[in-house]
């Protein structure tokens, strides 16, 4: 779908996104170690019960964006949104991609680089250097678009999920892309 518009919006409403399915299928996760994931080849899979994983977007996240600490990026085609990208500065003076998300019909045609491209954008406009990401280990086409896209993997947390019942057993992938 090369017919969607990128833009920057101040906010967005649950109103805005209620089309979308942001689900994905979950039917592997990253082999262990996952630290493989820092070698520079592809990396492998562990099979897993299929099922589909919903985020339960909050949409207090989405309220408003001023540019400066914060930013929302989403794709549309004519009024309605299919994908977004969510941003913000956190404490240690990275970037972190808060969320990135694509309606399952303009999966696999370069979205998902557009919106991410977007928000390295922005990155470099605030002056930082650095943009952070959190994944699961659930989520292998997450995993392998963000290797795809030049990011490093940086570290994992098998513990993040714990006290999530219906994340329990994942683990926090961590990937940064460094600008400078």
């Amino acid at each position: 779908m090369n017919d969607l518009k990128l833009e920057r919006v101040s906010a967005l409403t649950e109103a805005d996104i209620a089309e979308c399915d942001f689900s994905f299928k979950i039917h592997a996760e990253v082999a262990k170690p996952v630290t493989q994931l820092a070698l520079d080849q592809n990396f492998t899979t562990s099979p897993l019960p299929e099922r589909t994983k919903v985020f339960d977007l909050n949409p207090e996240e989405f309220a408003s964006a001023d540019d400066k600490k914060n930013v929302i990026f989403v794709l549309k085609k004519d009024e309605n949104i299919l994908g977004l990208a969510a941003a913000s500065k956190g404490w240690n003076n990275m970037v972190h991609l808060d969320y990135i998300g694509l309606d399952t019909g303009i999966r696999g045609a370069g979205n998902a680089q557009r919106l991410l491209s977007a928000v390295l954008d922005w990155t470099r406009e605030i002056g930082l250097g650095y943009l952070r990401v959190e994944c699961q280990s659930n989520n292998v086409s997450a995993c392998r678009f963000y290797k795809k896209a030049g990011m490093t993997f940086g570290g994992y947390d098998e513990n993040l999920y714990g006290a999530i019942p219906e994340s329990k057993g994942e683990t926090a992938i961590f990937f940064y892309y460094m600008l400078k």
